[in-house]
């Protein structure tokens, strides 16, 4: 027989014992409820920044078809609107697997068209690009820049209803419980 059996008295010596694991288990759950609240108010943000930079984003590419469509004879460059998305390539994992998804291939598209622009213009400026007589194919930039306007229009529409929706997944994205979700047909 043990002596704490023997002796109830003695069972009041593990009162303090019991209270240290109480206050650990309890600061053990606050923080990481708090580290979880931190999270999810980072990926708000960082949400909120890229879609706020998409939409200029959006406007240029929008200015650059109508420079385009009234042979103004430049367009204006984007690599200086992707600051937020150069700055912050380490917090989308604060993003869902869906949005990753979407906004990276979104910032390829927009350096690809940056990088075509560049090879069929010459640059007049830290932010301009100017056409050469005869040398640019203005077509294929107005394919180019109606994709890149395409794209980012649908993941900006991802990103705002991500937003408002808090950090739950689209309804159209979301798989009904206990449903694996089925590759999407080629």
């Amino acid at each position: 027989m043990s002596a704490y059996a023997a002796n109830p008295i003695m069972l009041w010596h593990l009162i303090p014992l019991i209270a240290v694991v109480t206050m650990v288990t309890v600061n053990v759950g606050t923080n990481r409820g708090f580290a979880i609240f931190q999270a999810r108010r980072d990926a708000r943000r960082h949400r909120a920044a890229l879609a706020a930079e998409l939409a200029s984003l959006l406007e240029l590419m929008r200015e650059n078809m109508r420079l385009i469509r009234t042979d103004a004879g430049y367009v204006l460059s984007g690599r200086g609107l992707v600051a937020v998305y150069r700055g912050t390539i380490g917090r989308l994992t604060f993003l869902r697997e869906d949005e990753i998804a979407a906004v990276v291939p979104t910032y390829v598209l927009v350096e690809r068209l940056e990088g075509l622009v560049a090879a069929r213009t010459k640059s007049a400026g830290p932010a301009v690009y100017r056409f050469e007589a005869g040398k640019p194919d203005l077509q294929q930039l107005r394919r180019e820049y109606h994709k890149a306007v395409a794209e980012i229009e649908k993941t900006l529409a991802l990103l705002n209803r991500c937003r408002a929706g808090g950090d739950q997944a689209p309804a159209s994205a979301r798989a009904p419980a206990g449903a694996e979700a089925l590759p999407a047909a080629a």
